[in-house]
């Protein structure tokens, strides 16, 4: 059973769209009772050969058209609320995603993660559509025809009533069943999306080795292994729902029997006893359904559940949140990184003060980017003390990241317009004037302005394709938008080559002026910019020493031997 079964997670459903379903239910329920009525009325006057019977068709279609209605008014309330659930979730998810970092990706898995923000979602919003308003159906109606049936007959209403017990218990144990082989067919899908997904990360390697045949085995048995899996449950459900029928036929069936039996006698007269007949079968429907649905939705319960658990882990770190308002200084004392039971950092210290160029430099493999991480606050992994302004708290349980721009050698462009890219950091929308003297400043405007739609052109995926200086140059343009203090870079030029290195190079310099600068790179033209030189060797830190003195010691010579075969300017 999973994990997130043990504390069973409601859905977020308003006040106000309960007391709509519950009016609406009604509704449903007193045309049922009307069609039902009618339509027996209007079978026995024409077996009484009373052939007047225009009242009783009118009624039965007006009671029918109000059923219809209801039904799609019920439709329409949910689905409302369920969009602006799927919309809530998914935006709260991408933003525990963003803040847990890459570890927390890297461990819970790139597939997981990305079929529960697409998928599970749209799974969710099915369950929230499935769950809330076919709840109250299956109350109000059953309720509302044993009222109704007790009225025409006591006895028969007694008769249906006694099958409820039998229902619920036998729901129960094969709910449960299927609860359980849901839970154990969802982690299955989850391993399979893993396993698609980071196939289809990899494949250029696999082609450019000649192995990617060999993965096709193990592709097909992922794929036979879940197949069986989701056979095996289908039986569950579909033997839950045959199992349903069943009783509920049973009940019918022994009701008709009596009442046949009545008739025969003469101890009752037609019209109650069809009446009965053709209502009790309404009696059972909504129970059928919700069962129904609950097989249905089951993907989405589980879905949903493992979305708060994610959602809610985030939110606990807030009790620990302390605001910066001015980033002065930042400092690491004996600070250590253990991946996979290796050590990747080894007691780092050193300390940042606002306005510092900081040039961090090494071989690869030595620690760099595992010191990005935790300076722009993605690692929450390490050991040792963080202190800004002069207060111990972790970057992860405070405002840090509102500080900070960050700029990777391969920066994400989200597949939107080119003004929501540049707007990223932003709390509200800029002016064109901003935008158009970012864009100048990075050397876009001229491809802006040739485009036909402006700063509304869709870019990335599924829009127009950016190359790797216009993809910096926006994220450049980004930062600069932001005015953030704090600018954290991880090899921002070496995919680049000379030419668009140097223009990109110039930008990020005017995008220096006045703030704090960390910066991780392999080509060493950098360090005639810098400030300070921190070099990592094998996860730990060889020197930092101001720019002056690095020259002036002839460490740079030592610096470019031990980044041999590296790639450097």
């Amino acid at each position: 059973m999973s994990k997130y079964r043990k504390s069973k997670v409601s859905l977020p459903v308003k006040k106000s769209l309960y007391i709509i379903l519950l009016f609406l239910s009604i509704v449903e329920a007193v045309c049922i009772i009307l069609q039902t009525a009618f339509l027996a009325k209007t079978i026995v006057s024409l077996f009484e050969s009373e052939y007047n019977i225009f009242n009783y068709v009118l009624l039965f279609f007006i009671g029918y058209f109000f059923r219809t209605v209801s039904l799609h008014l019920q439709q329409y309330f949910t689905e409302k609320e369920a969009e602006k659930l799927e919309i809530s979730l998914r935006e709260q998810l991408i933003y525990s995603y963003f803040k847990k970092g890459a570890e927390f990706t890297s461990k819970e898995g790139t597939g997981k993660l990305i079929t529960l923000s697409i998928e599970g979602i749209a799974q969710v919003k099915n369950y929230f559509e499935l769950n809330v308003s076919k709840k109250l159906r299956s109350v109000i109606i059953p309720i509302l025809v044993v009222w109704f049936t007790f009225y025409t007959d006591k006895v028969s209403a007694f008769m249906i009533s006694s099958f409820i017990p039998v229902i619920v218990i036998f729901m129960i144990l094969l709910g449960v069943t299927a609860r359980d082989m849901a839970d154990r067919q969802y982690k299955k899908y989850r391993i399979l999306s893993n396993n698609f997904v980071d196939t289809i990360r990899g494949i250029e390697s696999l082609k450019f080795l000649g192995i990617a045949k060999n993965y096709l085995p193990i592709m097909e048995e992922k794929n036979s292994e879940y197949r069986k899996s989701t056979m095996l449950t289908l039986r569950y459900a579909f033997l839950n729902s045959f199992a349903l029928d069943i009783l509920t036929t049973l009940a019918i069936a022994f009701l008709a029997v009596r009442l046949g039996i009545l008739l025969l006698a003469g101890d009752t007269n037609l019209l109650p006893a069809l009446t009965v007949l053709l209502i009790a079968p309404e009696f059972f429907l909504p129970m059928k359904q919700a069962a129904t649905d609950y097989h249905a939705s089951l993907n989405g319960q589980v879905a949903y559940e493992e979305i708060i658990n994610i959602i809610n882990t985030q939110d606990k770190s807030k009790n620990n949140y302390e605001k910066i308002c001015n980033f002065k200084k930042l400092e690491l004392r004996n600070v250590s990184l253990i991946k996979e039971e290796k050590a990747v950092l080894d007691n780092i210290s050193f300390t940042i003060k606002e306005g510092d160029r900081i040039c961090i430099v090494g071989q690869s493999g030595s620690g760099k980017t595992s010191l990005i991480s935790i300076l722009s606050g993605i690692s929450n992994n390490s050991s040792g003390d963080i202190k800004i302004n002069e207060k111990n708290v972790g970057l992860k349980n405070s405002n840090w990241i509102e500080h900070i721009s960050y700029i990777s050698q391969f920066p994400y462009i989200f597949p939107a317009s080119i003004r929501s890219n540049l707007e990223f950091y932003l709390d509200k929308p800029s002016s064109a004037e901003e935008l158009d003297k970012v864009t100048e400043l990075v050397g876009l405007d001229t491809y802006v302005k040739g485009l036909d739609k402006g700063y509304d052109t869709l870019i990335g995926e599924g829009g127009r394709e950016l190359s790797g200086g216009q993809a910096q140059r926006i994220a450049i343009a980004r930062a600069l938008l932001s005015d953030r203090k704090v600018v954290i870079l991880d090899e921002p030029t070496s995919h680049l080559d000379i030419e668009t290195e140097f223009e990109i190079k110039e930008k990020l310099l005017a995008l220096f002026k006045d703030r704090t600068v960390i910066i991780a790179t392999h080509r060493l033209h950098w360090l005639n910019d810098m400030d300070y030189v921190l070099n990592i060797e094998s996860g730990k830190v060889k020197y930092f020493e101001k720019l002056d003195n690095f020259r002036e010691d002839n460490k740079y010579e030592d610096l470019k031997k031990s980044l041999v075969g590296e790639r450097y300017e």
